[in-house]
């Protein structure tokens, strides 16, 4: 990560120990490092963010961290967002002008969240009852 324009990493010790019954190595474990992880939740989030303004490949050269890596992180990071988005209770529905030509759809939205829920082809009523049931 950057820190003033120089690299900075964080190394962490960690006690490992052996269990005397099973010879399990295990390590005690840290609220900011998910067991297995080399990123803190910090920088797992920053990388997050980060990637949502721009490309994968421009921060993976910025933080200096392979590109598989920080896609890994993104994915990881984007289904869990999804995971905790929840569908609003109350909804609107509205209808867009695709184009100039009098083409149009039907959007319903979350008015609570402001998320899109389900975009349809037509503004007509069947498709925005197909929109609600989905």
């Amino acid at each position: 990560m950057n820190l003033f324009h120089k690299n900075l990493h964080l190394l962490i010790h960690v006690k490992r120990s052996r269990c005397q019954n099973c010879k399990e190595v295990f390590s005690e474990p840290l609220s900011s490092v998910q067991s297995g992880s080399h990123q803190t939740y910090r920088l797992q989030e920053h990388i997050f963010e980060q990637c949502r303004d721009t490309t994968i490949s421009y921060v993976s050269r910025q933080l200096a961290m392979s590109y598989k890596t920080i896609e890994r992180i993104y994915y990881k990071m984007a289904k869990n967002e999804l995971q905790d988005e929840q569908t609003s209770s109350v909804v609107g529905i509205d209808e867009f002008a695709v184009r100039k030509v009098h083409r149009y759809e039907t959007v319903v939205t979350g008015i609570i969240t402001g998320n899109v829920h389900e975009m349809g082809a037509d503004r007509d009523y069947q498709s925005a009852l197909l929109s609600i049931s989905s």
